[in-house]
């Protein structure tokens, strides 16, 4: 005999509310990250002076940063659509 359990997660409107407004900050946060490494490599002095190590993990850093806010939009959105 077997048992089927489902789960479904209801999240009470304040604490829907709660996670966009913690969301919301987390992708703020990261997109002034975003918006100052991005200003750093569009910078030709710093591109040309770097050491190239140096450059590439301000790269990679922005690359990551990038992954984190899509994410984190990613899960915005399916939040929000769960009314």
């Amino acid at each position: 005999m077997g048992v089927d359990l489902r789960v479904t997660i209801y999240l009470h409107e304040d604490g829907r509310l709660n996670e966009l407004a913690r969301l919301d900050r987390e992708i703020d946060k990261i997109s002034i990250e975003v918006k100052k490494l991005s200003g750093k490599l569009s910078n030709a002095k710093f591109v040309d002076n770097a050491p190239a190590e140096v450059v590439a993990k301000e790269r990679q850093k922005l690359e990551e940063f990038e992954g984190s806010v899509s994410q984190l939009q990613e899960k915005r959105s399916a939040i929000a659509e769960m009314a």
